[in-house]
């Protein structure tokens, strides 16, 4: 088989021999980054839609648990899992028909989870130290410590555009992430094939005649 159809036919390589392919990461990045810029720019708008969002996978998810609970209902965990799924059917109700609450609730989760995670990096700096990076551990734990604290001290008021901007800044960073892997792309070229290596049927003839002479 050739080398060149080899190259074209790769998996690897497809990607660079199909001009144009990589508009499409670039138009997906623009999209997700003015997704990101609308809901940075309107955090409050967009807050309302990350809870309704996660207020409707609560209830496909209270919804999936009760129904898998009664179709094995000889199972030992049957009221436990007809209890999660009431609990998630719960919080959906809640995140749904009143998005606010929905959105301060997220907000102290994340609250929380920085504090935890703050915690635990701190400890984790102390505990390496002397060895290379504590320093940026220890840095990095107090960052989320003194984040944490900041939501908590500003709750309601934060929790009405954190989840927002958060989810903003994701879509953000993901849009230039796309938009960079498509202009990369579209600036390598597949590699030239080598040339195949071909005997000359003259030369090894007279090169049999001169080792017979």
């Amino acid at each position: 088989m050739p080398i060149s159809s080899t190259l074209k036919s790769s998996p690897l390589t497809g990607f660079d021999s199909r001009a144009g392919q990589q508009l499409w990461f670039v138009l997906l990045g623009i999209v997700l980054a003015l997704c990101g810029a609308f809901a940075v720019l309107a955090p409050l708008l967009s807050t309302l839609a990350t809870t309704v969002i996660v207020g409707t996978a609560a209830a496909i998810a209270g919804v999936a648990q009760v129904i898998q609970a009664f179709r094995a209902p000889a199972w030992k965990g049957f009221f436990l899992n007809i209890l999660l799924g009431l609990i998630y059917l719960a919080a959906s109700a809640a995140f749904l028909l009143s998005p606010f609450i929905g959105a301060i609730a997220i907000t102290m989760l994340l609250a929380w989870l920085l504090l935890i995670t703050g915690a635990g990096e701190v400890l984790l700096a102390f505990r390496i130290r002397p060895e290379s990076g504590w320093r940026w551990l220890l840095f990095s734990g107090l960052v989320a410590l003194v984040g944490g604290m900041w939501l908590l001290l500003r709750l309601p008021i934060a929790g009405f555009f954190i989840p927002g901007v958060a989810l903003g800044i994701a879509l953000l960073f993901e849009g230039f992430a796309f938009m960079a892997i498509g202009v990369g792309k579209g600036g390598r070229s597949a590699p030239e094939p080598a040339p195949e290596k071909r005997e000359d049927p003259d030369a090894g003839e007279a090169a049999g005649s001169t080792a017979a002479d």
